[in-house]
This record gives C-alpha cells, structure tokens and sequence, in this order.
C-alpha cells in the first residue's frame, strides 16, 4: 500500500514547475542516492533513487549518463515509465523503485549487460545539449546515435568520456644534452 501511494504521489507531482536539479548534480550534492541496472539490455534501465533531504528534490533524468564497469555503452535515460517524464519530484526521504525507457550513447561500444550495476554516472556536458535534446524528444535508437557518433556533437561527446582519454606521455628524460642546455642558460 505504502508503494501505490508513493506512485500515486510521484505521478501526482511528476509535472516539475519549478527548477529541477540535474541527477548527476543532485548525486554529487548529496541530495539523492541511487543504484542503478540495465533491467532489458540497454532498452530499459531501473533506477532505485532515494532522496536524503527533508524537502522535495524535482530531478531531470535526461542529463545524466550511466556506464557499467564493463566498458559497455553509456547509457542515457529518455522518460520514465509509469510517468512518461524526465522531470520528476522526490518527495523528502523517500525511495523510488523507477523504470526508464533508455538508449545507448556510444555505437561503438559494446551492449550493456541486462542485470549488471551502473558503477558510475556522468553529467552530459552541455556541449551535448543535442544528445539531451534526444533523449528528451524519445527518439528512436539510431537517431541517438546520428548525434553521438555522426553529428557536431560527436568530438565532444567522445572527448567527454574519461574511458577514451589516454595518459599523457610521462616528461623526456632529463639526459646530458638537456642538463648542458639547462646549464648554458
């Protein structure tokens, strides 16, 4: 009972008027916490998300993406369920059991695997507003990855995944033509 009433209430308030807080922002700020799993490959993914404050937190799902320990896709989440929304309101500490419709954000990458956890999620930088725009929109799979992969989008978006940054190359070894040039100046 106490689960039909918090649906109740979440779909109640699922119409955010005021400012929502950006999941990875609310994450990162301690306002919710959550766990997370691919429940249908990448097509659906279940968020269970508590809101820690003692107030109403409104979130935005779109703006986050979520990646497995893998090196699967990233995945982002287009509208919830039972809602139909992105935006949603958390009422002060309670727990939500949250199913999204989803897409993967990297085409080159392997699928998600269906039950495995999330380890980490990601804010998709604004750069990438058109990804969010998509997601928002529900557009189909391949047109989400006609903006990640084939689009201007595409530098940025990739360039915004720590997976494919690279170390930098340690410093040239200081050798005796270096320490001679260092000691002519």
């Amino acid at each position: 009972m106490k689960t039909i009433l918090k649906t109740l209430l979440l779909l109640l308030t699922s119409s955010v008027t005021s400012q929502a807080v950006g999941f990875f922002e609310a994450a990162s700020g301690g306002q919710i916490s959550w766990s997370g799993t691919t429940s249908y490959s990448y097509s659906e993914t279940k968020i269970t998300v508590r809101n820690t404050r003692t107030y109403a937190v409104d979130v935005d799902f779109s703006t986050v993406s979520f990646v497995q320990n893998n090196n699967s896709q990233r995945i982002g989440l287009a509208y919830e369920r039972t809602t139909g929304s992105y935006y949603l309101r958390l009422s002060a500490n309670s727990t939500y059991t949250l199913y999204f419709s989803s897409r993967c954000l990297d085409e080159s990458r392997s699928t998600p695997s269906t039950g495995v956890s999330f380890g980490s999620c990601r804010a998709i930088p604004s750069s990438c507003s058109a990804i969010i725009s998509a997601l928002r929109g529900n557009y189909t799979q391949s047109s989400v990855w006609s903006i990640t992969e084939r689009s201007s989008t595409t530098a940025a978006w990739r360039a915004s995944d720590p997976r494919n940054s690279t170390p930098p190359p340690p410093p040239p070894a200081a050798g005796p033509r270096m320490a001679r040039r260092a000691a002519d100046l």
